[in-house]
């Protein structure tokens, strides 16, 4: 197969996945907007009987309590975070671009100890612009 072939069968397929994604998320919309209404009376009927978990023949339903935290200060709560000494309050991940970033200033120092980075080449396909019209030359696959 060429290139050109290869990109249009690439092509193809990622319209496919779109559309079904795209039909996914309507179908699976519609069923989470009726499990919702179906937990809200759940919750309700929890509150009204004071029930924190209920056993029925279909299954058991569990009420709970949810916590999310947001920071509306950044500066403030890292400085807290420091002055505490309490690190295990933030997540554990590497932001990958500054971390480039930082690196990237940093060539002949190396990588920082305990840190590894896997580089590995990826494809992106794009859809062909009117400045793409303009054919390349054909490679053959082997």
């Amino acid at each position: 197969m060429t290139l050109d072939e290869l990109t249009r069968d690439y092509m193809s397929l990622r319209r496919e996945r779109e559309k079904l994604a795209t039909q996914f998320k309507q179908e699976d919309g519609a069923l989470q907007e009726a499990q919702a209404v179906i937990e809200s009376k759940l919750l309700e009927l929890c509150a009204e009987h004071n029930l924190d978990s209920v056993r029925t023949q279909s299954g058991t339903v569990m009420r709970s309590i949810k916590s999310r935290v947001h920071v509306l200060d950044w500066d403030s709560f890292y400085n807290y975070v420091l002055e505490n000494q309490a690190p295990q309050l933030l997540q554990k991940r590497v932001h990958e671009s500054n971390f480039e970033e930082f690196m990237s200033e940093r060539q002949d120092e190396g990588l920082p100890p305990g840190v590894n980075v896997v580089r590995e080449y990826s494809i992106t396909v794009r859809k062909p612009s009117a400045k793409d019209s303009a054919p390349f030359p054909e490679v053959q696959t082997v």
